[in-house]
């Protein structure tokens, strides 16, 4: 899909906060090796007004930015990275109410809602429902019509611990009821070093564990209906 190119209204006017560190992940292989081309690759052509949920530690809504989309970031954490064309919200995203008047083209989920109603990333409140909650706002958020991009992880049902949820596919439908899925795909992330896409129900099989050198991630195109 041809998404336009770099819009040079904005291209060049890309600034980090100073005195903030800004962590990324130091793995070699890890899911946002697809799950960030699968955002570019199906995300609608700009210009679109984007929701990004839990944006710290990703570059790429600055880039949209750059891109000529109009972006909105929203995480409990700083962000590092500023942009003309970007606004950063430090809030929970349940709890925000800064949207009343508000809808969006776009919204994205890169491996966040996985981790609502946990006790990760500093987060004081326990919530098993959270995600649930959180999914209903997007699509409340969302305009008739407008995309999903949505990327977890996915194996047989579980949870790693306080920190995050595995999805499987009967939680998958109910977390996108209302949604028309589009496209789906997904990946195997092998102890860090390698990344295979693999069939769906090669997917559910996977089964994820601390330390465990296998883990499976979905990635979903996704239209409200």
């Amino acid at each position: 899909m041809n998404i336009g190119k770099l819009d040079s209204k904005y291209t060049g006017k890309f600034n980090v906060n100073s005195g903030l560190k800004v962590s990324f992940s130091s793995y070699k292989y890890s899911e946002r090796m697809i799950e960030i081309p699968f955002l570019f690759m199906n995300i609608m052509p700009p210009p679109a007004k984007v929701l990004d949920i839990g944006c710290c530690e990703a570059i790429y809504p600055i880039q949209l930015a750059m891109m000529g989309y109009d972006v909105i970031g929203v995480d409990t954490r700083q962000y590092g990275f500023q942009h003309e064309n970007f606004r950063f919200i430090k809030s929970d995203f349940l709890k925000l109410n800064e949207f009343k008047k508000e809808s969006f083209d776009v919204i994205l989920n890169i491996s966040s809602i996985e981790h609502f109603g946990l006790k990760a990333y500093g987060n004081r409140d326990r919530d098993p429902d959270a995600d649930s909650a959180a999914m209903q706002k997007i699509k409340d958020l969302l305009k008739p019509g407008g995309q999903l991009i949505f990327t977890a992880p996915f194996g047989q049902k579980g949870r790693l611990l306080e920190f995050e949820r595995i999805y499987d596919t009967h939680e998958i439908n109910y977390l996108l009821r209302g949604f028309k899925i589009v496209k789906d795909v997904y990946y195997e992330v092998y102890q860090n070093k390698q990344i295979h896409e693999i069939s769906k129900s090669q997917a559910e099989k996977i089964k994820h564990a601390v330390n465990s050198p296998i883990s499976g991630t979905v990635c979903i195109s996704a239209k409200k209906i």
